[in-house]
């Protein structure tokens, strides 16, 4: 089955992992960096983190960082933007940032302008790997909103970062970028899907990444190492569980216990980092809306008598959805 890397031919990633790689064996922090693991060491990411309060000028000599302007900031703000970067080097690249704002500026701040985003590199999986992947994602968005809730701060309903939720509800924007994605997924990968999604597709055509902009603006390692571990455990279960497999487990979500056994599968040891007393209520709108992903034709005969008009917005999306991964499965 041919990868994104086999379709679209991508440049070459630019990692400076050799020059990264000699930094971090010389320096102090890489006592620190034993602290922490990553789910895989193999898996490429890209960080960027936004942040408030720097000065006009200043010194920041990095294999990790490129500094780059960033107009929506305030009070002299910039973004640091990682090479791509994997396993050890990640957390060494975190850990420095940390101790150049603490050192440099203490008074730097992360104000609700900025955030923490996470490109996922997935140029190595199949057009079925990012289909479970998405079918993945939207099952647990909410409990990711949750726990990035948690760590720094409520992002649900913050317009750089879109929850998938609008699948549901969708707004104009929305029902133009599913129509693209979901009548043509594996041939023209969408050009209009809104940049400020919590799950941002627009990387994948360039770039063979996928954007995370839920975590609010911080250089916390802990925080960011585990929220990069969750995107990671994503891209995982996307490769390990079978489509089969997926299916069975979304049409078996029924209960708590049901809830959990998803939640295990798909995050394993990491399923602690969430509040996991209301795992049901948090995962009921993205299971309902991919178990309609199975249902036959027939249901959508009915619909008129359940909750929406056969013309409506609606009817139409959950119908294209419902299509092109019924077309993945037999395809596959």
């Amino acid at each position: 089955m041919q990868t994104l890397s086999q379709y679209y031919r991508y440049s070459p990633l630019e990692t400076n992992e050799k020059q990264i790689v000699e930094e971090r064996t010389t320096s102090q922090l890489n006592k620190e960096v034993r602290n922490f693991s990553l789910p895989s060491d193999k898996i490429y990411v890209g960080l960027e983190v936004e942040v408030e309060g720097l000065s006009r000028e200043f010194d920041f000599s990095s294999t990790c960082w490129r500094v780059k302007p960033d107009g929506s900031l305030r009070n002299e703000g910039a973004e640091f933007v990682s090479y791509p970067i994997r396993g050890k080097n990640l957390i060494y690249a975190v850990l420095m940032l940390n101790e150049f704002l603490n050192g440099s500026f203490p008074n730097h701040a992360f104000s609700e302008r900025t955030s923490v985003h996470v490109h996922l590199n997935i140029r190595n999986l199949t057009f079925e790997e990012v289909i479970k992947l998405i079918i993945i994602y939207t099952i647990v968005e909410p409990l990711m909103f949750s726990y990035v809730k948690k760590v720094s701060v409520d992002r649900y309903n913050n317009i750089f970062c879109i929850p998938i939720k609008d699948f549901f509800e969708p707004t104009i924007i929305y029902k133009k970028s599913l129509e693209q994605l979901l009548t043509s997924f594996d041939i023209n990968l969408p050009r209009n899907w809104s940049k400020y999604s919590g799950m941002n597709l627009i990387p994948i055509r360039d770039y063979g990444s996928v954007e995370f902009r839920q975590l609010g603006g911080t250089s916390n390692p802990t925080t960011i190492i585990n929220w990069v571990s969750l995107i990671l455990k994503l891209k995982q279960a996307a490769m390990k569980i079978p489509f089969s497999e997926l299916k069975d487990l979304v049409l078996d979500l029924n209960t708590r216990s049901h809830y959990r056994h998803f939640l295990d599968s798909v995050f394993e040891n990491y399923v602690y980092l969430f509040e996991l007393e209301e795992i049901q209520s948090f995962l009921e709108k993205g299971v309902s809306l991919n178990k309609l992903l199975f249902i036959k034709e027939p249901y959508f005969e009915k619909i008129n008598d359940i909750n929406a008009l056969v013309e409506s917005p609606m009817y139409y999306l959950l119908k294209k959805y419902k299509y092109i991964v019924e077309k993945t499965n037999n395809e596959f």
